[in-house]
């Protein structure tokens, strides 16, 4: 039974990628929310955190930089995975150094992108169960 909180954050346009989308939600604990900016995106995540977000590289006020910058100051910080037509090893290396979890290439691939968004959303939670476990120490 899926939980009505929030699981997941899409960020941007995802008209084309909507069946994959739909796939992957099947196994997203949680309900997913999309917004189409980094404003919109922003706004959301503070009254609403969850765990995992996917943004597309590009958006209409900004760029993936403009979402995760602000995001790395939350208790418990969501983990950003970024998709792009452009996704290359610089890309890679750039959102991983800068905090991000990983980078999908679009058009996205259901099988790839369903695990990439479960392995994330598990990282997310082990991560905060034992900085919650160690809090409690």
């Amino acid at each position: 039974m899926k939980s009505n909180l929030p699981g997941l954050l899409i960020v941007g346009s995802v008209e084309e990628d909507e069946g994959t989308w739909r796939h992957i939600l099947e196994y997203c604990p949680g309900e997913a929310r999309r917004v189409r900016s980094c404003h919109e995106a922003l706004a959301f995540l503070q009254q609403n955190p969850v765990p995992v977000v996917v943004c597309e590289r590009d958006l209409p006020d900004g760029n993936w930089k403009d979402v995760l910058e602000p995001l790395s100051a939350m208790s418990d910080p969501p983990a950003v995975i970024v998709t792009s037509r452009l996704a290359d090893d610089h890309l890679w290396l750039e959102v991983l150094n800068a905090g991000g979890y990983d980078v999908l290439t679009k058009p996205l691939d259901r099988q790839e992108a369903r695990r990439t968004v479960a392995l994330a959303w598990q990282q997310w939670a082990h991560c905060r169960h034992a900085v919650h476990r160690g809090q409690g120490a």
